[in-house]
């Protein structure tokens, strides 16, 4: 059989063919040496779900597994945390009946408004789903048995949601499940000015419940809820409202926390079904200072975040706030210890008033009113004097403080974050665990900071941002942290993100792998690229370079680039239809609001316990972030200094110009002067004025002949003025001798 020869073209794609098969045996030799704890399980798509309907007003609830619950207009969505489809055969619509509808429209809502927006949403220890929605205005619960193993959902029981649910979507509501006690903040009537902080049984279909005092201000003042959570026999609620202690400085707003007792049922003869055990204190977030810069609207809170450190532990909850004041586009990010606002609630004294209208004053509290608050009483065997110190003494007299004296972090401009959610105490190569805080913004970014002053670690900056990755336009609503597969999940109007929590394989050399101080992330040697870690699981850890808490790019030693262009180009063909993530970036970002220099808490405070004055602390604030703005960013800085010190030269070239040409001009100005004063001959008679209302002088006044002509340039006092004659008006020289009186030079 005759060997037919080949071409040169199918010899170079023979070739071509041979050193792919090597390159790929390379990579997987390459690939089995990962270590555990190593592996590019981060670096993910970021993946986007949407139903296709207009105005869904998307509000993440709950997971159920490896399932999102997302609670919209008029339905339920079951979305895969795998495939990140929904689940269309599980799904719930539920939209409102068309005679319900009718009457929302007709009380002068819009059909956009009168729909059924799911706000609550629980899966019980039964497997039972409860689902609650706005309902055209006209809130109301189902309760599903079913939806596990393929099972269709069956409803089971269903009541009306009036202090579950609210009535107008777009009201900021919170809720928070314990057993088959249900704990809502929301408001409870048609206009949404019956602010409530409530409790029922959601097992039964009827069910009174207990809640704050109606149309008290005291307890609840046209509040903004943002969450709920349990701790120990309590149950606290956070929201911000307008503030009515406040004497005399007009409508302020103030962030609370309020608590209730797990055991308080409301069941006093007197006031039947209301709280007796809520109290409630204001929650400190400002830059201090003798005139300290308050952040006093609250936004979103974290979960209770506990300590592995081997110092005295501390359980945190991390806040957003945004500045209240008109034309202050502020957010800051501040952290609470559970044991010190459980101090607050123990040991501060109250704020009282005698009548509505007169002065606050500060009321000390006996021991028996302070058991109530804790919880060791029972309502029925309360005396009156006892139900009613305890429902007077609602306000704490002393402020919750920020745990870290200080803002973790600050975000100044006109974005502003909005969201956050907390992956706790992730283990770094130098033994520190550090809280990694993701926070959106109202721009559609999900900041990734670390907080490295939890972590003690030997850094003047209280917090870093690693990266920014800009997920959407619209403002991010909800954050979601899905710990077992390394991912975040966000939440805006009218889709859910699911994203990657970090992006190690984007450094391409070692220089940005150390520069991202990324917990996270670390530069392998062996391999020489920039891999996604877990640091408890890492036995070899000389292998790695890591610097968390000063970014020192010294370790690198002169490591190059990690991968070759091939692989560059294959990756940014793979990301062009990805949303933006670039780490690069966060040298600017971090220079502008981020990185806060670290202050001791015993350096930001007086010998009164006060806090030192602001403005030192906001411009160590944006100095901190400057320098390690430089330190992670040269090449930027480089031009930008090129550019920055052209514009000045040619600024100086232009002053120079200028000074110049006015010192001419005043050069010539003196020299005209100088010649007109040596040349003068004055008049040789002396001026009469007139008597009062006389015409005045055609002529001009002259000065006697015994008076010298003085020059410009001669030293020494002028001479005394010639004796005028005529009238005085009461205020010395009448308006006729003003006119007249001559000037000398």
């Amino acid at each position: 059989m005759e060997m037919r020869r080949k071409t040169g073209e199918e010899e170079t794609l023979g070739r071509q063919r041979k050193q792919n098969r090597v390159e790929d045996k390379h990579r997987q030799k390459r690939d089995r040496r990962v270590p555990e704890g190593v592996g590019s399980g981060f670096d993910r798509d970021v993946a986007t779900f949407e139903s296709g309907n207009d105005g869904e007003n998307f509000k993440l609830l709950d997971i159920d597994g490896d399932h999102l619950l997302i609670g919209a207009r008029n339905a339920v969505y079951n979305v895969s945390l795998r495939s990140f489809k929904g689940n269309d055969a599980w799904n719930i619509q539920w939209p409102p009946a068309e005679a319900v509808h009718k009457e929302c429209t007709m009380k002068g809502k819009s059909k956009n408004e009168c729909q059924n927006y799911i706000r609550v949403l629980s899966r019980d220890y039964r497997g039972g789903l409860l689902v609650c929605g706005t309902n055209a205005f006209l809130p109301w619960c189902k309760v599903y048995e079913g939806g596990n193993s393929g099972d269709e959902l069956r409803e089971n029981l269903s009541f009306e949601a009036k202090g579950v649910s609210p009535f107008d979507p777009n009201h900021n509501s919170t809720f928070f499940r314990d057993g088959d006690m249900l704990y809502t903040g929301t408001v409870a009537d048609f206009a949404g000015g019956d602010a409530l902080i409530h409790r029922r049984d959601v097992t039964k279909e009827h069910d009174l419940g207990v809640r704050t005092e109606q149309a008290d201000d005291k307890f609840l003042n046209k509040p903004q809820f943002v969450g709920a959570m349990k701790h120990k026999e309590h149950v606290m609620m956070w929201f911000a409202e307008e503030a009515v202690e406040c004497d005399n400085c007009g409508p302020t707003i103030y962030s609370r926390v309020a608590r209730v007792c797990t055991n308080d049922l409301g069941n006093n003869p007197n006031y039947p079904n209301q709280w007796t055990t809520f109290a409630k204190a204001r929650l400190n977030c400002s830059i201090p200072g003798d005139f300290p810069f308050y952040f006093d609207r609250i936004q979103s809170i974290s979960t209770l975040i506990p300590s592995k450190s081997k110092t005295p532990t501390s359980n945190l909850i991390y806040a957003v706030f945004t500045s209240s004041l008109s034309g202050v586009s502020q957010s800051a990010i501040c952290a609470y210890d559970i044991s010190q606002i459980w101090s607050v609630f123990s040991t501060s004294n109250y704020l009282t008033q005698d009548r509505v209208g007169d002065l606050w004053k500060v009321t000390k509290v006996s021991k028996s009113a302070d058991r109530i608050h804790e919880c060791e009483f029972s309502a029925r065997n309360l005396t009156d004097s006892q139900l009613k110190t305890a429902r007077t003494n609602v306000f704490m007299e002393k402020p919750i403080g920020n745990f870290f004296h200080q803002p973790v972090s600050v975000q100044l401009g006109p974005e502003q974050m909005t969201q956050i959610a907390v992956e706790a105490q992730v283990s770094a190569l130098d033994g520190r665990f550090y809280d990694i805080l993701y926070v959106g913004t109202d721009r559609g970014n999900v900041f990734k900071i670390v907080n490295l002053a939890r972590a003690a670690a030997p850094s003047k900056f209280v917090s870093h941002q690693v990266l920014t990755m800009k997920l959407s336009k619209d403002p991010i609503r909800k954050l979601l942290l899905v710990e077992d597969s390394a991912q975040i999940v966000a939440v805006t109007e009218t889709k859910v993100f699911k994203s990657p929590i970090a992006f190690c394989n984007q450094s391409k050399t070692c220089e940005e792998c150390i520069g991202l101080r990324d917990p996270q992330c670390a530069f392998d040697v062996a391999l020489l690229r920039c891999e996604a870690i877990s640091a408890h699981l890492i036995t070899d850890k000389e292998r790695y370079i890591q610097s968390v808490e000063s970014g020192d790019m010294m370790k690198c030693a002169g490591k190059g680039k990690v991968e070759n262009k091939m692989e560059n180009s294959e990756r940014n063909a793979q990301q062009q239809d990805q949303p933006r993530v670039n780490p690069k970036m966060n040298a600017v970002i971090t220079s502008a609001h981020v990185s806060q220099e670290w202050a001791d808490p015993k350096e930001s405070v007086d010998s009164d316990g006060k806090p030192k004055d602001a403005t030192t602390q906001v411009t160590t604030l944006l100095t901190a972030g400057v320098s390690e703005g430089i330190i992670r960013g040269v090449p930027n800085i480089i031009v930008v200094g090129v550019c920055v010190g052209i514009l000045a030269l040619l600024a100086g070239v232009f002053i120079g110009i200028c000074f110049t040409y006015r010192m001419y001009v005043l050069s010539n100005e003196k020299k005209s002067h100088s010649i007109s004063s040596s040349y003068y001959k004055p008049p040789s008679t002396v001026m009469t004025i007139s008597s009062a209302g006389s015409n005045p002088p055609t002529t001009p006044p002259v000065i006697p002949s015994n008076e010298k002509p003085i020059n410009a340039y001669e030293t020494g006092p002028p001479p005394p003025p010639p004796a005028y004659e005529g009238t005085l008006g009461r205020g010395g020289i009448s308006p006729t001798a003003l006119y007249s009186k001559q000037t000398y030079l």
